[in-house]
């Protein structure tokens, strides 16, 4: 259970950091349907993770949840069902928000028959599609299927761009060849937090600086990780986005 003290280091002003996150006004990736991955476990947990988020200053939420072969067998059926399920709950809470839902895909052979008969789930006029890579093993397939996503239509979107070791470097070279092949970055405001690896804290500054970076998103699966949001409001680098006319957040409102 929140303390008092909490929700007051929350949602109160901070002196020297940022108010909230209004200056996105959109999430667009996390992780709020509930049992269907490993974020939200039941409904009372999607409604409390909302209503920190709406706290934070986000005015819409595009939920993502896990699309892979070897770990969540979602479809577009069960998003539906489950997004339908949370939109009466929130209407009942009386707790006004936009929300929609779209999907976070593995890179793997669900994603690619999914591209293959376009049945993708895309947000945002430009159709944008969220994906994730392996941590451990680069693709090799990348760039084709960033190809076949742009072919087809759609804006690929890397998600959590930072946290994929193989990509680090201090030249950025490798994220700069994935924008130039056609795909967006995403990064997971948490990485300034260090809550994955301190190396992705380093990098996420980085893209920041040199402005590779086109989402800021929560990629909120839990409770805990809100609290872990509110101190990222006095880092300079999130300053640093808010001023960054690049990011794609507002786009989406």
């Amino acid at each position: 259970m929140m303390s008092v003290s909490w929700l007051h280091k929350l949602f109160g002003q901070t002196e020297q950091g940022l108010e909230d996150f209004s200056f996105l006004g959109a999430d667009m990736h996390s992780h709020l349907l509930p049992g269907i991955d490993d974020g939200s476990v039941n409904m009372d947990d999607s409604i409390s993770m909302i209503k920190g988020l709406v706290k934070l200053g986000f005015s819409r939420l595009i939920t993502t949840p896990h699309f892979m072969i070897d770990g969540f067998s979602n479809t577009a059926a069960i998003v539906s069902e489950k997004l339908n399920e949370l939109k009466i709950r929130l209407k009942e809470e009386e707790i006004e928000i936009q929300i929609d839902a779209a999907a976070e895909y593995f890179l793997d052979e669900g994603f690619l028959n999914a591209i293959e008969n376009d049945e993708l789930l895309s947000f945002g006029e430009d159709k944008y599609v969220l994906f994730e890579l392996s941590y451990v093993n680069e693709p090799r397939n990348l760039n084709e299927v960033i190809f076949k996503l742009c072919s087809g239509g759609y804006k690929p979107v890397l998600a959590h761009a930072e946290r994929y070791a193989y990509l680090h470097s201090e030249s950025l070279n490798a994220y700069q060849e994935i924008k130039d092949t056609g795909a967006l970055l995403q990064m997971n405001i948490l990485s300034i937090a260090a809550l994955y690896k301190s190396e992705n804290k380093h990098i996420s500054e980085s893209l920041l600086k040199k402005g590779l970076i086109d989402f800021m998103a929560t990629d909120l699966h839990n409770i805990r990780q809100l609290e872990l949001l509110s101190n990222t409001l006095n880092s300079k680098y999130l300053k640093l986005a808010m001023n960054n006319n690049i990011l794609l957040n507002k786009k989406l409102l």
